[in-house]
């Protein structure tokens, strides 16, 4: 293989390697620019919860989760600064009753150690 055909192909590889970078989807990991969350039904009345407020690209948006247990982690989703939970006794698209709201505080930035899960519970200390 010739110099040219070396060069050729290493700058071919670069150029492929900063495309799926910059091509990429905008999620943050890691904790390094929003968070997961993960939801905490305490009271156990909780069956899905609509999270609303900002993406980790400054973006306004809001999900339905359906709730599956004590613990449920809502894979997917980073979320950043204010956010708004409403809990719900039926699934997500049931049209059911709002049991509570919750606005909470959702760091961009948490130490690696902890992981990108921001917890929350459906109760007040």
């Amino acid at each position: 293989m010739g110099i040219r055909t070396r060069i050729a192909t290493g700058t071919a590889t670069a150029a492929a390697g900063i495309a799926a970078v910059l091509l990429s989807p905008g999620a943050a990991f890691a904790g390094t620019n929003g968070q997961q969350i993960e939801f905490f039904d305490n009271i156990g009345d909780t069956n899905s919860v609509v999270v609303s407020g900002t993406n980790q690209n400054g973006q306004s948006v809001s999900h339905c989760f359906d709730t599956t247990g004590p613990d449920t982690r809502f894979y997917g989703w980073w979320w950043a600064d204010t956010t708004t939970l409403d809990e719900y006794e039926g699934p997500c698209g049931s049209g059911s009753t709002r049991l509570r709201t919750q606005i909470i505080a959702v760091p961009r930035t948490q130490p690696d150690s902890d992981g990108d899960w921001w917890q929350v519970n459906n109760y007040i200390d």
